[in-house]
């Protein structure tokens, strides 16, 4: 992403320049659901169009029109549906220099931490504070950490980089029982100008960075999976499937012994139903699946996924969460906590001792 180059000096030209970003990032917007609508307007063109090509009593003349605006509509849903994909990612880049360009306007050092709140490093302190103003805190280096993150949804290097910043509960706690709670976390994104400014401000970021990163691409090798199926969406998806075995069957003596666009139309919903809810049975469940080089959980109820690499983990354990046992895997800025499967807490930490014992020659091999 391509940050402002510079920061107008002027507060009148910050307000104007502000609006002008502010502008775009709406106008992009606008467009993505303008798109979006002219894609589905079309689309039920298309089959209405479809749909009267078929059954109206027309001449051949009038059909083969009929066929061609049939597909000039679908083709157009195509492509009004494309300009919604690249309207929305073009309206995100827009918001992300919109916020930069906030951010800088605070302060070079300033980053958001959370929706209206800027972190601004220097004079040996973190200083919390709201955009508009209002209550600021003050946290001393010497009681945070600092990780560097990188948020993986799939078994490969490619994610999301972030910096969570650890601070002692009682520096933000609005009651005074819980100045005694665990310490936070708060996260800002990842840009070269956040990592610029904890180097100079000469503080330890805990983790890999994106620069240590950069490997080749590989394919990561599964070991185990451990797999809990969810009960309730396969028995929905079970129904749906036998609906649409019978509506896929009854299309056949709909169109040989009644009227073959009935069955037509019947035959397309009951395979795209039977196509649609087969996939949707396969993957109703919860995988915990181990690799030589992480772990992947993907959460089938919310649709959720999470890869650790091994050096990420310090230590499993199974903890009681709100009276329900579960498996908790710890990193240095927080657990993750995962449904226990008979067996895994074992091959988690034997492949995290293992993935150390070979870690650990490579770091005496560099230190030397």
């Amino acid at each position: 992403m391509k940050y402002i180059d510079s920061i107008p000096q002027n507060a009148d030209e910050r307000a104007k320049a502000r609006k002008s970003l502010v502008r775009k990032r709406k106008a992009l917007t606008g467009l993505c659901f303008a798109c979006a609508l002219v894609a589905i307007v079309l689309l039920l063109g298309t089959l209405g169009v479809l749909l009267a090509a078929e059954l109206a009593n027309a001449a051949p003349q009038t059909k083969t029109m009929l066929y061609i605006l049939t597909g000039v509509f679908l083709g157009g849903a195509v492509l009004f549906a494309l300009l919604a994909v690249l309207f929305s990612k073009t309206a995100q880049t827009a918001l992300l220099r919109e916020l930069d360009f906030i951010e800088r306007c605070d302060g070079e050092n300033s980053f958001f931490v959370g929706e209206g709140t800027l972190a601004t490093f220097g004079n040996g302190k973190l200083t919390l504070h709201e955009e508009a103003g209002g209550k600021v805190i003050f946290v001393p280096y010497a009681e945070m950490r600092f990780f560097s993150v990188c948020t993986r949804h799939a078994p490969k290097d490619k994610g999301e980089w972030s910096v969570v910043i650890e601070i002692p509960a009682r520096y933000i706690a609005k009651n005074k029982a819980d100045k005694g709670a665990p310490p936070a976390l708060v996260q800002t994104d990842y840009k070269p100008r956040l990592y610029e400014c904890i180097g100079r401000e000469g503080l330890e970021l805990i983790g890999e960075t994106p620069a240590e990163s950069k490997r080749e691409k590989k394919h990561y090798e599964c070991i185990k999976k451990f797999v809990r199926p969810d009960s309730p969406k396969r028995k929905r998806a079970a129904v749906l499937i036998a609906a649409g075995a019978v509506l896929l069957a009854a299309s056949f003596p709909v169109a040989f012994l009644w009227e073959a666009t009935v069955g037509a139309v019947a035959g397309v919903v009951g395979a795209f139903l039977l196509g649609r809810s087969v996939y949707s049975f396969l993957k109703a469940k919860s995988v915990l699946a181990l690799y030589r080089e992480g772990l992947w959980w993907k959460e089938s109820a919310r649709n959720d996924s999470v890869f650790l690499l091994w050096n990420e983990v310090e230590g499993c354990g199974v903890e009681d969460c709100g009276g329900r046992e579960l498996l908790a895997v710890r990193c240095a800025y927080g657990a993750y906590h995962f449904p226990v499967f008979e067996g895994a807490q074992e091959e988690i930490a034997a492949l995290t001792e293992k993935s150390a014992q070979e870690s650990a020659p490579l770091n005496s091999a560099a230190q030397e």
